[in-house]
């Protein structure tokens, strides 16, 4: 497997997501990650949760998204050993917590739990990413960051009916379309930096 296909967070990204865990924690702080695939992004969050006693859930299928290069992959490597070896490898066992399905059955299972920190970056395709956001929303604590990866815009920075047709694809023309269209319909204020979005709750405001 290439560097690309075990990396997923790019240059620059590193500094960013750190820069959003460290945001929410607080001492015995709870984090969650939708899709961690090798644990690039599993370990930035998860050192932040070590720094302040606290825990990262990370919810996989470990099989990569269908019709995707990951998909494939998935059938030719053992990407939970992967993942978990990496973990292990950065002295993150205990502190990082797997819980392998799908995330909306997941969902089901966490409920009664809230968090401070939430990252999504699972399946790409518009109906998926609708989902997660709008079930792990309400997981959020107030004053938490909800955020996530692979927004490379705003709507308004698009053609609609570009992001409309290409919306349930992984990706196209350098675009996450349903990245891009379910965080726009999903929220009326959130920021973007480097493709990584996200939002701070306040309840307050609804």
């Amino acid at each position: 497997m290439n560097d690309v296909m075990y990396n997923q967070i790019g240059d620059g990204q590193e500094a960013i997501l750190r820069e959003l865990a460290e945001s929410a924690a607080k001492p015995g702080c709870m984090f969650l990650e939708i899709g961690s695939w090798c644990g690039q992004s599993s370990v930035i969050i998860g050192k932040v949760a070590q720094q302040n006693n606290g825990l990262l859930f990370c919810v996989d299928w470990w099989d990569g998204s269908k019709n995707t290069r990951l998909d494939t992959l998935s059938k030719e490597h053992d990407i939970y050993q992967l993942f978990w070896n990496r973990i292990v490898g950065e002295g993150l066992k205990g502190i990082v917590i797997p819980i392998r399905g799908d995330s909306l059955l997941i969902h089901q299972i966490l409920k009664p739990y809230t968090f401070d920190f939430i990252f999504i970056d699972g399946d790409h395709r518009y109906s998926v990413v609708k989902r997660d956001i709008e079930a792990y929303r309400g997981l959020v604590r107030d004053g938490g960051v909800f955020s996530g990866h692979d927004c490379e815009g705003y709507i308004k920075d698009y053609d609609r009916e570009f992001l409309e047709q290409s919306k349930e694809n992984d990706y196209v023309n350098g675009t996450h379309c349903g990245v891009v269209l379910a965080v726009g319909e999903s929220f009326k204020e959130y920021y973007i930096n480097n493709s990584i979005w996200g939002i701070i709750i306040d309840d307050k405001k609804g």
